[in-house]
């Protein structure tokens, strides 16, 4: 049970890591946890982000590449959603059950997890 649920942590941080590295793929992160189930045009999305929208664009194009979110074309409207893949959908939506400030531990710890076992090299250290 122990080992199941130190793998489990293992894997959701490295979910984190691995799509939520920039402020910018978090915040997507956090948006599709919140909306899991909904369809939004790009100006929306770029819209309901604090960063940039060019950091916004970079992320979401990002996501879209690793299969995080997908693209819909309805009569020409084109429509951003959640994967339907149900692992990644659980990773995400797993995010919504944390308050802000657990969040950004959550995301802090993930990058020092994977920069104690390597797979990250630690940057502007001596």
């Amino acid at each position: 049970m122990i080992v199941s649920d130190l793998q489990a942590k293992e894997g959701f941080y490295a979910f984190l890591n691995q799509y939520g590295d920039t402020r910018a793929k978090q915040e997507v992160l956090m948006f599709w946890a919140l909306h899991p189930n909904a369809q939004f045009g790009k100006l929306a999305l770029l819209s309901a982000m604090e960063c940039t929208r060019l950091e916004v664009k970079k992320a979401l194009d990002d996501m879209v590449e690793d299969k995080l979110v997908e693209i819909h074309c309805n009569s020409g409207v084109v429509t951003y959603s959640l994967t339907s893949n149900d692992e990644i959908r659980q990773m995400v939506t797993l995010l919504r059950t944390f308050d802000w400030s657990q969040r950004q531990l959550l995301f802090r710890h993930a990058h020092t997890v994977n920069c104690l076992y390597g797979a990250i090299p630690e940057q502007g250290v001596s």
